[in-house]
């Protein structure tokens, strides 16, 4: 008899330990396929795009630094398929489906043995808007949900167990935490307070003391990667104050904003309503049931899951004054908790009235066919939210940016310059240095005066292209030729249209009125330039003229018989300007200055000139149009 009871007993844990391990692999492959087939295969700017090019040089990206992702995402790279943008977007898959396994298992702990209520549960919160979209690209969110979930599954572990291991894993891995995401900071009260909380007698041990704070310490210094990898060249923090106020975020501080009530009350609301859109009236009212069970059957896992929610709150209803969704994304798994055990007291709930209802003996095949039709109506939450939720989070073919970049570096001269200003740029360079291996220097953020001095300085040296974004219209300046196509990018309103300068416009013609002039001492004449818009189309606009004569001539007045230009001219810097325009030259249009001129002076001889008798002195008409300078050919002059 009691042999077959051990052997039923070990059928039973078998079966039980089997189906354990099928939840357990399941939670992690369903929603790691969901997540891979809803991911973007590309790069399409943002900050996502900027880690995209510093993890595979390990370079230092922005603060607060995350050297684990940083180290982890190194890794990736090295998947041997796929794009770096493909491998890097499945770090978040990974820990994405990590996060719904471990989760699982949180809640198969803590409510023993309801495996599927554990698996629906953390699927269905999984598929909020707000988890959901942090898998479909590099984000270092869905590692900060696997972490803190691994902490608290091993406090789970230390509380049932009192093994000491445990309590290890546990601070250990709240320092893994922190070289992270800084959030992880802000839970930290509530996390390294738990065991005390608990049972202090077991943590309060000096050998323990000493163990839990090496553990808790020894990670941060993942954080020497920053200052390391800056001294060999791929950062910029190389004093001891620029790494603290780096890791601690120090630029961030005056966008808190601790007394402003409207932005926190705005802010509150906003935050509300990005759950709200996913929280139905059944969830939320299974929700906040469970928070009540959660108290009544594990009070003190009811106090840790509170105190990270409201923890978690904090800084982001003080950071900056606009809403993100992706600092809720702790929040939401942090929800799975009460909601399990909601959904769990709502089946016994129900388990316990069919009971009483039915005060014979009720058979044990009605209560199992009570269960399986439970079991295949909750499976229904986490079905509806994915239907509901999956168009806008399948970004498997949001490539618009990616396509239009690639497009237009493959079509680009190797050995040019790329100017840009787009928010989308950092596509362009993560193709020039990870896909399309091209020599292309992209200059970002030029000023319009910037872009044409440097175009200036660069345009007989390299090929020139730039994106129209942000800047006028320069089809008037530079004869143009795009690259590509055109599009529009909604995110930023940006008109996406890159072009290759082949040269400045030249429709504006100089034609001065002689080639040489011969004066005598004391002679007057009289000079003109006549100015020529060849444009068919376009009116042309001089923003000043300008006319240099030799120290030996002297502007004497305004040929007002033979010229438009009726006023005389200002002098600065030995020039003589007209600079009270714009002048503007409709298509076709002629333009004359003359000028009379008199001869004070002789040309003086080179006499270390040996190839000619005499010397030359020249006068220079010059306008500019377009901030760009157009010079007519000059007017040799000599005097005796």
């Amino acid at each position: 008899m009691d042999k077959t009871r051990i052997n039923k007993t070990l059928k039973k844990d078998t079966k039980d330990t089997t189906y354990k391990l099928v939840i357990y692999i399941l939670s992690f492959i369903l929603p790691f396929i969901i997540f891979l087939k809803t991911m973007n295969p590309s790069s399409f700017g943002y900050d996502t795009t900027w880690f995209h090019i510093q993890i595979p040089q390990l370079a230092v990206g922005q603060t607060t630094g995350f050297p684990l992702a940083f180290l982890l995402g190194k890794l990736f790279t090295y998947l041997p398929f796929g794009t770096i943008a493909f491998r890097l977007n499945m770090f978040s898959v990974f820990f994405g489906a990590a996060t719904v396994t471990v989760f699982t298992m949180i809640v198969s702990n803590l409510i023993k043995k309801e495996y599927l209520i554990a698996f629906v549960s953390t699927l269905f919160f999984s598929f909020f808007k707000v988890f959901w979209s942090q898998t479909n690209r590099f984000e270092v969110y869905t590692l900060h949900t696997f972490l803190i979930g691994l902490v608290i599954l091993f406090g789970i572990y230390w509380v049932g167990t009192k093994q000491t291991k445990f309590l290890y894993l546990y601070y250990l891995f709240i320092g893994i935490s922190f070289t992270n995401h800084p959030l992880s900071a802000f839970l930290a009260p509530a996390l390294l307070l738990f065991p005390i909380f608990i049972d202090h007698r077991s943590v309060f041990k000096l050998k323990r003391v000493i163990i839990i704070v090496i553990l808790v310490i020894a990670p941060l210094l993942l954080y020497l990667y920053i200052p390391i990898r800056s001294y060999q060249g791929y950062g910029d923090i190389k004093t001891f104050k620029q790494f603290i106020e780096y890791i601690t975020g120090a630029n961030w501080r005056e966008q808190l904003r601790i007394w402003d009530l409207e932005i926190l009350k705005n802010k509150t609301l906003g935050y509300f309503n990005l759950l709200k859109s996913d929280f139905n009236i059944i969830a939320t009212v299974i929700t906040v049931g469970g928070f009540v069970t959660l108290a009544w059957k594990r009070l003190n896992f009811f106090f840790l899951t509170l105190s990270l929610i409201i923890l978690n709150f904090i800084p982001i209803l003080f950071y900056e004054t606009q809403i993100n969704n992706f600092y809720l994304v702790s929040i939401v798994t942090f929800l799975i908790i009460p909601f399990s055990f909601g959904l769990y007291y709502v089946k016994e709930g129900i388990i316990l009235l069919i009971k009483k209802l039915n005060k014979k003996y009720i058979p044990t095949k009605k209560i199992m066919a009570f269960c399986i039709t439970f079991s295949i109506l909750i499976m229904l939450l986490p079905i509806n939210l994915f239907a509901a939720n999956f168009n806008d989070m399948d970004k498997s073919k949001d490539t618009m940016i990616y396509d239009y970049w690639k497009t237009v570096i493959s079509a680009i001269d190797n050995n040019s310059i790329l100017i840009s200003s787009s928010k989308s740029t950092s596509v362009a360079l993560y193709l020039i240095n990870y896909e399309i291996k091209k020599d292309v220097r992209i200059e970002i953020g030029l000023s319009y005066d910037e872009m044409m001095n440097f175009v200036k300085e660069n345009i007989n040296k390299r090929s020139i292209y730039f994106n129209q974004a942000y800047l006028p219209d320069l089809s008037n300046v530079f004869e143009l030729e795009l690259v590509g196509y055109s599009i529009f990018w909604e995110d930023y309103r940006e008109d996406l249209s890159t072009f290759k300068i082949l040269g400045f416009k030249k429709y504006v013609d100089l034609k001065p009125s002689a080639e040489n002039i011969n004066l005598n001492f004391g002679d007057e004449t009289t000079i003109s330039c006549k100015i020529i818009n060849k444009s068919k189309t376009e009116a042309a606009k001089m923003d000043s003229i300008e006319l240099k004569l030799p120290k030996n001539l002297k502007l004497i007045g305004i040929d007002e018989s033979l010229s438009d230009m009726k006023v005389m001219p200002g002098l600065a810097g030995g020039t003589y300007m007209w600079t009270n325009g714009p002048y503007i030259l409709e298509p076709n249009e002629e333009y004359i200055v003359a000028v009379k001129i008199k001869a004070v002076g002789p040309t003086i001889l080179d006499l270390q000139d040996n190839s000619s008798s005499e010397a030359q002195d020249e006068i220079i008409f010059r306008i500019t149009t377009n901030n760009i300078y157009e010079t007519a050919p000059a007017i040799k002059v000599f005097v005796k």
